[in-house]
């Protein structure tokens, strides 16, 4: 219990961002401008979703494959169309070692394109017309098994105050990760114990509580859990946060064994700064301290919310905009009415609001459509316009290869689309504290700039059902068109809704 909701609260800290992904169309009759799933869009074609970077001779255009690195990928393999040699032959391509390859002359009508390379996951773009693009393949993830560790340094604590200060370690999110966040990426399903006043609580491995003398009831007690652990599924360089902040440590721990939902406590947890750092995490165990002192979170300001509606909740929040498409959360909030909302904010950086709309009895972990959400990023204003599009009922599956999509309601004209779905497998492991923790493996995804009712995959290639598995469906907008040349990518998404089914 103490496990679920300590671990199920930092996840919600750092949910500024749990916009995972899940798309599609409806509209309800009572709203102006909303999109059906039926009609096509009339602010863009297909085709530019991707990087616009070739010529207009036919002759000379390429399809560009990159691994996540961004090198040239040699030896991808791409399919035009369903299956090999439908709806012509030739359709099965293979990159050079540039990691391109020449447009088939058979490809005259748009189909859907396939791209496959080991240790990716394969991705299919649904109606393409015949034009060069370029594409950066996303890698396979893993259980996490490379360990970062260290301590959260220069905490200013005085004792016996109310207040238990502590560290949380997590990564800072890009644009797309906001919509494709998974809980256990930025939560450890790896627990620490501890005691207090005689009872064990189970703590997230990534949270510190640095050595401070605390009372509970009476009773005089030292907290001291000192190192934190993090898991990442591969080796790499990470910008990670060592933040800093604190909450009234015998309210919270009496709410906490009472059984109050951990949601309704996050507005008690308070962000007060940290560290920012870029970490490269280089073999199975890395160490690194963060010193906390660095930054502080001085200034706030209020943020008007609007209502949720009845049995609905949002989680508000601002990010801090690091570097481009690098955002970490400066204050999160459970905003259950309309109103001002006080909102921390990091020093000398843009920033952003994000609101994150749930049905209220979906918070937590262990709740059926948990990941089921509609999300928006504003601009920093005093009165942002969030303009939720609809929670999605779940989508329809029962095998590998296909997914009826949920109806969505869009309350604007989208300028951009993306109509957005993923299978895998989900992954179940349980903590010492008796709580089951799933891990979504993503083996597919399929990209539309059309709204689309069903998605059937290709034949090529199909995938084998292995335990429990997930279809999430997602639509992904923006309310003004991209000035860059990348069009359609979720980089420059604003809104979205989601939900999944596992089978």
């Amino acid at each position: 219990m103490a496990r679920r909701g300590l671990s199920s609260l930092m996840g919600l800290l750092l949910a500024s961002g749990l916009m995972t992904m899940g798309l599609l169309v409806g509209c309800s009759p009572n709203s102006p401008n909303t999109g059906s799933r039926d009609m096509k869009p009339q602010w863009g074609q297909p085709d530019e979703l991707f990087s616009a970077l070739n010529p207009t001779d036919r002759a000379l255009q390429k399809i560009s494959v990159v691994g996540s690195d961004g090198l040239p990928l040699t030896g991808a393999e791409i399919l035009i169309g369903s299956d090999v040699n439908d709806p012509f032959v030739g359709n099965l391509l293979t990159t050079d070692a540039l990691g391109a390859t020449a447009l088939p002359a058979g490809w005259t009508s748009a189909q859907p394109v396939t791209i496959d390379a080991p240790g990716y996951v394969r991705v299919t773009f649904l109606n393409l017309t015949p034009q060069g693009f370029s594409h950066k393949m996303k890698r396979v993830e893993f259980a996490p098994t490379h360990k970062l560790k260290g301590h959260t340094l220069n905490h200013v604590m005085r004792d016996f105050d109310g207040k238990a200060d502590f560290g949380l370690i997590f990564k800072a999110l890009s644009k797309e990760d906001l919509f494709n966040l998974q809980l256990s990426s930025v939560i450890s399903p790896e627990t620490d114990k501890i005691s207090i006043a005689g009872f064990d609580v189970e703590m997230p491995s990534n949270l510190t509580l640095p050595r401070q003398k605390e009372r509970y009831i009476l009773i005089p007690i030292t907290l001291d859990k000192p190192e934190f652990r993090f898991y990442f599924d591969q080796p790499g360089n990470y910008l990670l946060m060592g933040a800093k902040g604190r909450f009234p440590f015998t309210e919270v721990v009496n709410q906490m064994q009472s059984g109050k939902e951990m949601h309704k406590l996050i507005n008690k947890f308070e962000f007060m700064g940290g560290s920012v750092k870029s970490v490269n995490v280089s073999g199975p165990e890395t160490t690194f301290d963060f010193d906390v002192a660095e930054i502080n979170f001085t200034q706030t300001d209020t943020v008007k919310f609007p209502a949720p509606g009845t049995g609905r909740s949002i989680l508000g929040g601002r990010l801090m905009e690091w570097s481009p498409n690098q955002f970490l959360p400066t204050d999160i909030k459970l905003i259950e009415a309309a109103g001002d909302v006080s909102l921390h904010r990091g020093p000398n950086r843009p920033h952003h609001l994000v609101g994150v709309l749930k049905n209220s009895n979906e918070f937590e972990e262990q709740n059926p459509g948990v990941d089921r959400l509609s999300a928006s990023l504003v601009d920093d204003t005093t009165t942002p316009d969030f303009k939720f599009l609809s929670l999605l009922d779940n989508p329809i599956a029962t095998d590998l290869q296909s997914v009826k999509m949920p109806n969505v309601t869009i309350p604007f004209t989208p300028a951009e689309l993306i109509v957005y779905a993923s299978v895998g497998k989900v992954i179940e492991t349980e903590t010492e504290a008796n709580v089951v923790v799933k891990t979504y493996l993503k083996s597919w995804e399929v990209y539309s700039t059309e709204m689309i009712s069903e998605i059937k995959l290709p034949r090529w290639k199909p995938l084998t059902k292995e335990g429990l598995s997930r279809w999430e469906a997602m639509y992904a907008v923006s309310r003004e068109a991209s000035l860059t040349t990348s069009h359609r990518s979720l980089d420059n998404m604003t809104h979205v809704t989601r939900s999944s089914v596992d089978f």
